[in-house]
């Protein structure tokens, strides 16, 4: 594999990266589409973009969109600083396929209710 891709598997395995990036990718970066989760809440509405532009969804479907949104971040979280982490190392797996679950249930709810 060459330096700087990644790969499906690589995804389930700890990230070797140091304690400041740790905190740069699990804390911050992970923040950043959490709080755009929460604030597409707080407004009611949430952006889809696709080839034909954006959509915004509100009600259940903006919502579910939202919480998508919410788990890529709690994936990052959960990638970047439990992986890594000497104590919380074996419950990143689990969580990170639930938080899997989470995010295509919440797409696939949303693009659902959209369509309807």
């Amino acid at each position: 594999m060459m330096p700087g891709s990644w790969d499906a598997e690589s995804l389930s395995e700890a990230p070797d990266v140091g304690p400041v990036k740790r905190w740069i990718y699990g804390v911050l970066l992970a923040a950043l589409p959490v709080a755009f989760g929460i604030w597409c809440i707080v407004q009611g509405r949430t952006p889809l973009c696709s080839r034909y532009g954006v959509t915004y969804l509100t009600g259940q479907a903006g919502v579910a969109l939202a919480a998508a949104y919410i788990a890529v971040g709690v994936f990052c979280h959960v990638h970047f600083f439990w992986a890594a982490h000497p104590k919380l190392w074996r419950a990143a797996r689990a969580a990170k396929v639930l938080i899997i679950v989470v995010f295509i249930a919440g797409l696939g709810y949303a693009v659902l209710l959209d369509n309807l």
